[in-house]
């Protein structure tokens, strides 16, 4: 599996942390722990559109964590691509390969003409023509590289209100996260791939008619914008993933999708279907996985799918058994896993070797902190009676 790495030092509320980019990578933590500016970060050195771009700063800004950038920053990110040094606040670019070089070469070329075409003489008008053709064709051939991620950000839940009042809010000039239109013009773009979908394991369907997301669960239909919580945050994310996830197939691309909290407004027995579904979904090829989340529901479905793989490792004839419990299209083996712990400014492994699972001994001290408060409660009322 190709090595991919990311360190950060002295970026917003993250002091220092390095992961390890799995198959599957969670990171789980307090709120404002860092979790997302982890997740941001690794959306935008994976996306070929900021490799090829003349503005680091810009994407930055995109995903709001420019901010976080200062002269103390010390950030690197490495693949078999390309390798992203941030420092002093200067981004540089090296180990690239080479067609990602010729890109940058001939898109230079582009800028330095454009604005200018008819001032051009014979000679430059070529060479700027030249450039052009090539980016074009060359773009495809970078996109080839699976050098793009698709970020899902929490903020999800409100694309099937956006979506039906697009009109009016670009009347309105109402600002919004350049990360969230992101998200926006990737559902656009997916329902009109899918205009119907069905998610038999979520008992989930979804139909777009007439300019209108339509989504039916337990036999109840309604518009997707009048519908429960869950489901308008589950729906955009599921229809972008099937999209996604059906491309990648055909184009053998490495998509890394990097969804905020899967588990938002979402009963435990749904998060669990869900991290199958995103295991099966999101995992083909060299394709990878990485979900920011306060759950540990999703933690305990994720291991169930390691669990599969352990058992089937030790016990093969039980394959059938195993298969009922866990499909084998969502079992995973515990070396494609990471799971961080994320608070005070960094990011803990806490995957226990010797069982081959997360550990869950960090999730654990919290409910022993809360059962601590119920016993305490408990004998108080004791001493009261």
């Amino acid at each position: 599996m190709a090595k991919e790495m990311l360190t950060v030092k002295n970026f917003g509320p993250i002091r220092e942390a390095h992961l390890d980019l799995q198959k599957v990578t969670v990171l789980i933590g307090e709120q404002a722990s860092g979790k997302s500016v982890l997740a941001k970060l690794v959306a935008i050195f994976r996306n070929v559109q900021y490799i090829i771009s003349q503005n680091s700063n810009e994407w930055f800004e995109h995903f709001s964590i420019l901010q976080y950038l200062n002269e103390n920053t010390d950030i690197y990110y490495e693949s078999d691509f390309y390798s992203i040094k941030v420092e002093k606040g200067e981004v540089r670019l090296f180990n690239v390969d080479k067609q990602i070089l010729l890109f940058h070469k001939l898109q230079s070329i582009q800028q330095r003409y454009k604005g200018q075409y008819n001032l051009l003489d014979k000679e430059q008008l070529q060479t700027f023509q030249e450039a052009t053709e090539q980016i074009t064709t060359l773009e495809k051939e970078v996109q080839k590289y699976g050098q793009d991620a698709i970020y899902i950000p929490a903020e999800r839940i409100l694309i099937s209100i956006l979506s039906e009042a697009s009109f009016s809010l670009q009347l309105s000039q109402v600002s919004l996260p350049k990360f969230l239109l992101m998200f926006g013009r990737d559902y656009e773009k997916s329902r009109k791939h899918i205009n119907q979908l069905e998610i038999i394991t979520l008992d989930l369907k979804y139909s777009y008619l007439g300019g209108v997301d339509i989504v039916e669960y337990n036999n109840a239909k309604t518009k997707l914008s009048e519908s429960a919580s869950g489901l308008q945050s589950i729906l955009p994310l599921l229809l972008v993933v099937e999209d996604c996830s059906n491309s990648t197939v055909t184009l053998k691309m490495n998509f890394r999708f990097i969804i905020e909290e899967p588990e938002l407004n979402l009963y435990p027995t749904t998060q669990k279907k869900l991290v199958e579904y995103l295991i099966e979904k999101c995992t083909i090829g060299d394709n990878r996985l990485i979900i920011t989340t306060h759950s540990p529901y999703i933690l305990t479905a994720l291991n169930n799918c390691i669990q599969a793989r352990n058992t089937l490792r030790e016990h093969p004839e039980h394959a059938d058994e195993v298969a009922k419990l866990v499909r084998p299209e969502s079992q995973i083996d515990f070396e494609d896993v990471m799971t961080y712990f994320v608070a005070g400014g960094t990011a803990r492994p806490i995957m226990n070797n010797e069982n081959r699972l997360i550990d869950a001994n960090t999730l654990d001290d919290v409910s022993d902190e809360l059962g601590d408060i119920f016993d305490r409660l408990l004998d108080l009322e004791m001493q009261t009676a």
